[in-house]
Formats: structure tokens, C-alpha cells, sequence
């Protein structure tokens, strides 16, 4: 297919796409057959897995939830307040009920830094995570593994 591999003539470097990677790994797949062509094809040349560049300027708000945004609300408003917002939060996913997560969650993250500027720099939002998890280590939500026996 387009898109499998890329081939560096001068490096005799062959990268491939994660995708046909992982695939190419399960023998007996269509992928995997493809390979072995590709190996006496392009016999003396390296096989790389194709490694995508990331921003590391980008900003992460990993554990940014909906419920988090709650908690947060709760911890840092007066009680009158935290109720408007509180219901503002409600409103806005109600509102946005129905709309793809691609749109959804970005606009109400957007919402919620817009009212919390103090948490913008995704430092600050990882150390009040942080902090959070300290205080309410169930936070964490550790997963017990299942054995099927």
C-alpha cells in the first residue's frame, strides 16, 4: 500500500510506517509477506521504524478530565462561585452532548484555562495534578491486571 515504507537511497535505509511494522511482525499476514519480498528486494539495505517528530514546545494537559475540572472548581472557588461554575461546566457538556470528542473536549478545555489562566503553562497544571494525586491517591485509578485462565 502507500504509504508502507519510505526508501533512502544514499543510507540504503528503508523506514517503515508503525503501522506495516507492527503488522509486518504477525507472520501470516499480508504485511508480514510483503516484508520478506521487501528483505530479497532490497538485500543489504536497513529496515528502520519510522519515528514521527513531536513538538516539545507543545503543551500537555494529560490528566486534564471533565471530573478533574470539578474537583479543581470545588478546591479553588468560593462555595457560591464553584456552584456558578460548576453549572456553567454542566451547561457547556450538555450543550456540546452529541459533538465529536474532537471538538468537544478542546472546547471545553479551552473554557476552563480561559476562567484558570494560572493553569495555561502545562507545568503549573502538571505540579496542581501533582498535588492532587498527593492528596487523593485513588486519583491515580491504578487498573488491576485480568488473567484469563
Amino acid at each position: 500500500m502507500r504509504g508502507d515504507f519510505t526508501i533512502d537511497l544514499p543510507s540504503k535505509t528503508i523506514y517503515l510506517s508503525r503501522s506495516f511494522e507492527k503488522n509486518a511482525r504477525k507472520q501470516g499476514t499480508p504485511e508480514y509477506h510483503r516484508f520478506v519480498e521487501y528483505l530479497k528486494i532490497y538485500n543489504g539495505y536497513t529496515f528502520e521504524k519510522c519515528e514521527y517528530n513531536t513538538k516539545a514546545s507543545q503543551r500537555r494537559y494529560k490528566g486534564m478530565t471533565y471530573e478533574w475540572m470539578r474537583k479543581y472548581i470545588k478546591r479553588h472557588e468560593t462555595e457560591a462561585n464553584a456552584k456558578l461554575m460548576l453549572d456553567k461546566l454542566e451547561t457547556l457538556l450538555l450543550d456540546l452532548d452529541g459533538v465529536s470528542k474532537g471538538y468537544r473536549y478542546p472546547t471545553i478545555k479551552h473554557w476552563f484555562l480561559l476562567n484558570y489562566p494560572e493553569l495555561k503553562d502545562a507545568g503549573k497544571f502538571a505540579e496542581a495534578r501533582e498535588q492532587d494525586l498527593q492528596q487523593d491517591p485513588q486519583q491515580a485509578q491504578v487498573v488491576p491486571l485480568k488473567y484469563d485462565f
